[in-house]
C-alpha cells in the first residue's frame, strides 16, 4: 500500500525542510506491507533501481536507513483480521523504474514500480 493504481510511488525529493526526511539525501514515502493470513513466516524485502544505478533504502521509526527490511515469522506491528501489517518507508534519491524483491519461506516475488517525484508547490 502506498502506490497509485498505476503502480506509481510518488515521493518528495529533495526532502522538504520541515518533513520527516529533512536533512537527508534520501526522499521517501510511507509504504505499508501486508501479509496474507495464511502465511506466518519471515519476510525479507530488498530493492534497487531497474533502469539506473540508484538503490532503495528503507526506514522504520527513526532516522536510520536500512538496506533491507526483515520481519520475523509470526510478528507484526498490527494484526487486522489475521492480516499482518508492517508500516515502513521506502527511501529514494531519484525517479525511475524500481523493483522490490520480497522473499519468504517457500516464495520469492518481484514487485516492479515507477517512482515519481511529488512536487509540493
Amino acid at each position: 500500500m502506498g502506490f497509485s493504481r498505476r503502480g506509481v510511488l510518488r515521493f518528495a525529493y529533495p526532502p522538504e525542510k520541515n518533513s520527516l526526511f529533512a536533512g537527508s539525501d534520501w526522499g521517501g514515502q510511507k509504504v505499508l506491507w501486508v501479509s496474507d493470513p495464511k502465511y506466518g513466516g519471515p519476510i525479507l524485502i530488498r530493492g534497487r533501481q531497474v533502469d539506473g544505478t540508484n538503490g532503495i533504502r528503507f526506514g522504520l521509526a527513526g532516522p536510520r536507513l536500512l538496506e533491507e527490511l526483515a520481519f520475523p515469522g509470526h510478528s507484526a506491528d498490527n494484526w487486522s483480521g489475521g492480516w499482518r501489517n508492517f508500516p515502513s518507508y521506502t527511501r529514494l534519491r531519484g525517479p525511475g523504474c524500481y523493483a522490490y524483491q520480497v522473499d519468504g519461506a517457500g516464495f520469492s516475488d518481484t514487485i516492479v514500480f515507477r517512482a515519481s517525484i511529488w512536487a509540493f508547490w
